[in-house]
C-alpha cells in the first residue's frame, strides 16, 4: 500500500522540444525544462502546498514516435510539512505512552490521521485536472 501519494502514467508524445515552451506558456501550467526532464504544476493564485507536482522524462517508444513517463507526487513543501507534523505528533504520543497519559492516545491519533485525511484528499482532488493539461500539453491537436 502506498502511504506517499504518487501516481505514474505513460504519454504518447506527439510534438517536438520547441514547440513545448510555446506550449507551456499557453497552458495552465508552470514549470521547467533541467537535464532531460520536465518538473511542471498547475498555476494557482493562491499557493497550495500540497498541490501535486509532475515530473515528465522523455523516452523513445517502439512504435512510431515519443513518449513521455509522468510521476506526480506532491511538492517538496507539502512533504516536508508532513514529515514535521508526523514527527512531532508521534514524539508527543510516544512521551505521553511513557509518562503513563494514556488519555491523550486518542487525540494524537486523530490528529495523525486528519493530517494524512489533509495531504490524500487534497492531493488526490488535484491529480485529474493535472492530467487533463498534460495531456492538452503533450498530445497535438486538443
Amino acid at each position: 500500500m502506498k502511504y506517499i501519494p504518487y501516481f505514474e502514467e505513460e504519454l504518447k508524445v506527439s510534438l517536438d522540444e520547441p514547440s513545448l515552451g510555446k506550449r507551456i506558456k499557453e497552458s495552465k501550467l508552470e514549470g521547467r525544462y533541467a537535464k532531460g526532464f520536465l518538473k511542471l504544476q498547475r498555476k494557482f493564485w493562491l499557493s497550495n502546498p500540497f498541490r501535486p507536482v509532475a515530473i515528465c522524462h522523455y523516452l523513445a517508444m517502439e512504435t512510431n514516435g515519443q513518449g513521455v513517463r509522468v510521476i506526480v507526487r506532491p511538492g517538496a513543501v507539502g512533504l516536508g510539512f508532513m514529515f514535521f507534523w508526523f514527527g512531532s505528533l508521534i514524539s508527543g504520543m510516544v512521551d505521553a505512552l511513557f509518562s503513563g497519559v494514556f488519555a491523550a492516545l486518542p487525540f494524537f491519533i486523530g490528529l495523525i490521521l486528519a493530517g494524512y485525511a489533509l495531504l490524500m484528499v487534497s492531493f488526490w482532488l488535484e491529480v485529474p485536472m493535472l492530467k487533463r493539461e498534460l495531456n492538452k500539453l503533450f498530445v497535438l491537436g486538443s
